[in-house]
């Protein structure tokens, strides 16, 4: 082996007792107080959208012209465009690259099954179980999101996952559950009746189930080193390398840090979602929706689904569990 790498990898164990035994000194604290991380910390886009202009104006062409046969097509693409838009915890998301054919014919086929059973395909669960978790186990952790700060906590934060996630993720195919399917299925009909008055407690029951079945797998909330910020700050998101972490400048905190060793006394934790809007803050966004409707004469409508998506993310907050488990060091 060569001396300069048995040299840089002394120097690397080194480092690590280092930070260990400073942070051994200090004392331990973990980033589990739900309240306090949804005070501004973390940046959650969870809602994001894949398509384009033209990417809407070609689907609505071809899909005319070909009875709507288009639409599969694409749908892997697209979802792919909308995971790599996605932030949770301040942490980006991936999606691998290819598979578009495939998803294509497990769509045709999960159409035909919603047809031919007149829905029940999707409401009892098997578009979920057997089409929509194709989507998710195409899914991985990314790098760090531009890092956020506040004036009373002066880290910035990022969660930490136990490894890539893949296998772990379940947000497409997150099912409510028949009952509460159907339940949402029936505030749709009373909301069609109630002439659309009814459209804030319908989204807000639809959301809430939905985000609190979504999975993200595990990890922690950790703190970023100061020295790693401007590099996350500032790089492509798909060229960031666990290798630009300062390991040979020691961080002297009682929280986690983002890329080193774990310590005995911080624990590990399940990320669940929560969707914090309450009735008033749906009928509140509503009201504006129309007004600028109204306003506009319906041209609103144009950039309505931007504006839903915006109110949408700022109304999801983390939320993370207690687990038990054994980390291989």
């Amino acid at each position: 082996m060569d001396h300069s790498q048995v040299n840089v990898e002394l120097a690397h164990q080194r480092n690590q007792q280092a930070y260990v035994v400073a942070n051994s000194q200090a004392k331990i604290a973990n980033l589990d107080n739900n309240e306090f991380l949804n005070q501004g910390l973390i940046k959650n886009e969870y809602f994001a959208d894949g398509n384009t202009i033209f990417i809407l104006i070609m689907k609505i062409l071809l899909n005319i012209c070909t009875l709507g046969l288009f639409s599969p097509i694409v749908v892997n693409m697209i979802t792919r465009r909308s995971v790599r838009s996605m932030v949770i915890g301040n942490r980006r998301l991936q999606y691998d690259d290819g598979g578009d054919l495939t998803m294509a014919m497990w769509c045709y086929l999960d159409k035909f099954l919603n047809i031919i059973t007149l829905g029940w395909w999707y409401l009892l669960g098997f578009s979920h179980k057997y089409y929509l978790s194709k989507f998710d186990e195409k899914i991985t952790w990314g790098p760090p999101a531009k890092t956020i700060k506040t004036n009373y906590f002066n880290d910035s934060i990022v969660w930490e996952p136990v490894d890539d996630g893949r296998g772990s993720f379940k947000i497409f195919s997150a099912y409510l559950g028949v009952w509460n399917e159907f339940a949402g299925f029936m505030l749709g009909v009373l909301n069609f009746f109630f002439l659309g008055t009814l459209s804030p407690i319908s989204v807000k029951f639809y959301f809430s189930k939905l985000l609190s079945k979504v999975r993200l797998g595990v990890g922690k909330f950790a703190v970023i080193h100061p020295h790693m910020i401007e590099s996350i700050d500032n790089h492509n998101r798909d060229e960031f390398s666990p290798i630009q972490v300062p390991r040979d400048q020691i961080y002297n905190t009682p929280y986690p840090v983002s890329y080193f060793p774990q310590m005995e006394g911080h624990g590990m934790y399940e990320l669940k979602l929560r969707f914090v809007a309450d009735v008033c803050d749906m009928y509140g966004f509503y009201c504006g929706y129309n007004c600028l409707m109204y306003i506009t004469c319906g041209c609103f409508k144009l950039c309505s689904s931007e504006y839903l998506r915006r109110f949408l993310n700022k109304k999801v907050g983390v939320h993370v569990e207690p687990i038990s488990i054994t980390v291989q060091p």
